[in-house]
């Protein structure tokens, strides 16, 4: 485990580490491509590619002049849906005690513009999120460093003293391409293999442990 400077910044993945949006996912997924298509997919096969954006999921699906269209119906389904969107237990109050401890939160997202504003209406923690960066404001999301380097412009913050959290490969990816410290969650969509084959610095097993991240003291 790395031992450099204390941390002023921790950048937070969402779906999977910080909310539990997969109902919400697979009923907006599997009911937009069964419009479009007719196919019925199954929830355990649109569970493995939520962690890439959207419009990347739909193109196994459809053919590409078909995914505009796909993409705002998306939106739509996912605010009808957007009451099963909820925190992971603990997580709220892990957010604001690392605020009241004088950090800079972030969000990096692979969702869309349309999902994060849905997501960010349903879970109320404006207060505490400093910037929010989704997949569209980045020419490269996740797994490339583009949308954790823009979360830390944003921010003024260094690298070397930053810290990535996630559920996912894409997660601790694009924080080791970043130069920041990663923190890789058990409690979401990632098989723990995978995760530690990633070679996080920290694993955390559960959602009270964000509170309490070593190189904050």
């Amino acid at each position: 485990m790395r031992t450099e400077a204390k941390l002023k910044t921790i950048l937070f993945d969402l779906d999977g580490t910080l909310i539990n949006s997969l109902p919400a996912y697979i009923l907006s997924f599997q009911q937009n491509i069964r419009e479009v298509t007719g196919r019925e997919i199954s929830a355990e096969e649109l569970a493995s590619r939520i962690s890439i954006p959207t419009p990347r999921i739909l193109e196994y699906y459809a053919a590409p002049e078909q995914i505009p269209g796909m993409v705002a119906r998306h939106n739509e389904l996912m605010r009808q849906n957007a009451d099963l969107i909820t925190f992971y237990p603990g997580v709220p109050e892990a957010l604001r005690s690392l605020r009241a401890a004088g950090l800079k939160l972030g969000v990096v997202t692979s969702q869309i513009e349309g999902e994060l504003a849905t997501t960010r209406a349903a879970l109320g923690i404006e207060d505490v999120i400093d910037v929010w960066i989704h997949s569209d404001m980045v020419a490269h999301p996740k797994p490339a460093p583009d949308p954790v380097l823009l979360a830390l412009e944003m921010l003024g913050e260094a690298a070397g003293t930053a810290m990535m959290v996630g559920d996912s490969i894409y997660d601790l990816g694009a924080g080791k391409a970043a130069g920041v410290r990663t923190a890789a969650v058990t409690w979401g969509f990632t098989e723990l293999p995978a995760l530690l084959a990633a070679g996080p610095d920290l694993l955390l097993r559960d959602p009270a442990e964000l509170a309490r991240l070593p190189w904050m003291a």
